[in-house]
């Protein structure tokens, strides 16, 4: 990790974007031929890395090269190319950090400092005044439910005197459970606490809205996996609290779902339903559940930050993201009207996507918990796929709105994005093992 970490460094004095795109994917590629089947690799005293930070590194390589190809149109117009590429590069460093972290104040810290570069991302590049609520909304509800874990923390280091990972020492406080547990399931997040989300993402540029859903709601994920195992006996007892919201806030959010009339808005909330099946699968704790999902993450990541470039595509022409003005696409760019298709695909789990694999496991552990939630599955599913066919039909049929007059061809970095989105998510189910931890 050293290299890697010693070469980030390397970049800040960097400030060629096509030198930095290049540098990051030869950090992805290098990256792949590093996995190793053992528990932990590279271990220093804080610092290593075992499956799941191995994954979670993996997909942050590869969303961050994307979402710097995502933003070419931003150095073409000379958009404060050096900030962005300044904070782009600290939010690298941060996330290369916090996922190689093995102690839990550690991780606690970079899980705070992250929220720095993604409020200076929608602060600073986002499109309307209302980012300025957007970044409010989103720090507010950061420390509002941090505060509480840094306490939580403080209580382990008395009890236990440590704070290591991979030293597992049993918590039997069910206030110490819930404040820990509060600050992960507002970052993923789940129903009650996920206001701040469509407000973050519709504010955002395309850069935010990747890094967003590609890789901090994941963060959630990643960090419940990491304090969870200290709770085994609590989550026996009163795992079916977390398990219940998360369906039902699933359920609930898909019928919000078919209510948007804004693109953004519609992809932000599908986020909160899959994020709430992962936060189920992780509550029950088998390797079975953890390992699906971790696959949820990685296919999620991959496939909802494909479709806000689709959609920013259409925005960088139409200057609208409302349903009612975006139709009719099929007529003028028959070639996106395809790449729609491929990742609303992905996204409802046609095979051969990784979001297949990871759903068939997410169901055989939760409905393996309790056959009664056999129900409420089945509505989630076919929910999805209502409101995402209806995302499809809605904008690629229908006459084309008369009143734009801007509209300009699509371009090759254009279709190189969106290709990469569905090459890794399919790439990923033909070597599905890779995944397995």
């Amino acid at each position: 990790m050293m290299k890697f970490l010693f070469m980030v460094m390397f970049m800040f004095m960097m400030d060629s974007y096509w030198l930095i795109l290049y540098i990051m994917y030869m950090f992805m590629f290098v990256y792949m031929f590093m996995y190793s089947g053992m528990i932990w690799v590279n271990i220093s005293y804080f610092f290593g890395v075992d499956q799941a930070g191995f994954l979670m590194i993996l997909l942050e390589l590869m969303i961050l090269s994307l979402m710097l190809l995502a933003s070419g149109k931003m150095f073409m117009i000379k958009d404060y190319i050096n900030e962005y590429l300044k904070v782009f590069i600290f939010m690298m460093m941060i996330l290369l950090l916090l996922f190689s972290s093995m102690n839990l104040f550690i991780f606690f810290i970079l899980f705070e400092v992250s929220l720095i570069p993604m409020v200076i991302m929608i602060l600073g590049w986002g499109a309307q005044s209302e980012r300025l609520q957007a970044g409010v909304y989103l720090m507010f509800y950061m420390i509002m439910f941090s505060m509480p874990m840094m306490i939580g923390i403080f209580f382990c280091m008395k009890k236990n005197y440590t704070l290591m990972f991979y030293i597992s020492v049993e918590v039997t406080s069910i206030y110490i459970f819930f404040i820990m547990m509060l600050v992960f399931l507002m970052k993923m997040p789940i129903y009650l606490i996920h206001l701040w989300l469509p407000k973050a993402h519709v504010e955002a540029s395309i850069s935010g809205s990747m890094i967003l859903a590609g890789l901090l709601l994941k963060l959630g994920g990643f960090g419940l996996i990491r304090v969870l195992i200290n709770f085994n006996y609590l989550l026996m007892k009163i795992n079916y609290m977390v398990i219940s919201l998360g369906l039902s806030g699933s359920l609930i959010v898909s019928l919000i779902c078919m209510r948007q009339i804004d693109l953004k808005s519609l992809i932000a909330y599908s986020s909160i339903v899959h994020m709430g099946l992962v936060v189920t699968s992780i509550m029950i704790m088998t390797n079975y559940s953890v390992m699906g999902a971790m696959m949820m993450m990685i296919a999620h990541g991959l496939s909802s930050s494909g479709l806000f470039c689709l959609v920013n595509i259409f925005y960088e022409r139409l200057k609208s993201r409302s349903f009612f003005l975006m139709k009719g696409m099929m007529n003028y760019m028959p070639m996106m009207s395809m790449w729609w298709f491929l990742l609303i695909s992905s996204s409802i789990s046609c095979p051969p996507s990784l979001n297949l694999i990871s759903e068939i496991m997410l169901m055989i552990s939760i409905i393996s918990w309790n056959s009664f939630t056999f129900m409420v599955l089945v509505l989630i599913m076919f929910l999805s796929v209502v409101y995402m066919l209806y995302l499809y039909s809605y904008s690629q049929n229908g006459d084309f709105y008369k009143g734009s007059n801007y509209f300009f061809l699509v371009e090759i970095r254009e279709i190189l994005l969106l290709f990469f989105h569905w090459f890794y998510l399919n790439i990923f189910f033909l070597k599905s093992d890779f995944l397995l931890i």
